[in-house]
């Protein structure tokens, strides 16, 4: 016999997506997991983001340090009843060397391989393997071309709008988009 439907309750763990607290309230619950060391790696948690960065000359001592790295993650995700995506984390490997493009660093997340990209998302800047700002500065442009027509619709033509809130509007949305 089942229980009436008023004892029963359904435990969800985590907070909506995009609630003012869930940043401040994710690096209170993570922060035993920022004093973790791991050799060879280094840990960026900021709001609900974290990195992994692993700095050396050898690719295959990279792919190592940043897989221990990812190892203790998922442990310490396991322990603390949470999970990291392994379709929303990538694996990059920045360089200016030529002889380093064809090395694809093998890191696993719970067995299944992260993707190699060219490029990673991180506090919305994008970071290309090259170590340009290329890839970003593309996005940002093309987001701001947007807003031009925009503001070109809103403030030219006969009935355009006065000079003093075209220039308002231009603060509010294009500044804030550069930052």
């Amino acid at each position: 016999m089942g229980l009436p439907d008023l004892l029963r309750k359904a435990y969800n763990i985590g907070l909506p997506q995009g609630s003012v607290l869930s940043p401040l309230l994710f690096l209170v619950y993570c922060h035993d997991l920022s004093l973790k060391n791991v050799l060879g790696a280094e840990l960026f948690l900021y709001a609900d983001d974290i990195g992994v960065a692993a700095v050396g000359r050898d690719p295959l001592c990279l792919q190592s340090a940043s897989q221990k790295a990812v190892d203790m993650l998922s442990i310490w995700a396991n322990s603390n009843n949470m999970a990291f995506s392994t379709h929303r984390s990538v694996s990059v490997l920045f360089h200016k060397i030529q002889n380093l493009a064809a090395f694809k660093p093998q890191v696993k997340l719970n067995g299944q391989g992260i993707v190699v990209a060219e490029h990673a998302r991180f506090l919305g800047v994008i970071f290309d393997h090259k170590m340009t700002w290329k890839p970003h500065l593309d996005e940002l442009i093309g987001s701001l071309k947007q807003r031009q027509h925009f503001i070109n619709a809103l403030c030219l033509g006969r009935r355009g709008a006065p000079t003093t809130f075209a220039s308002t509007i231009v603060k509010s949305v294009v500044i804030f988009k550069i930052g």
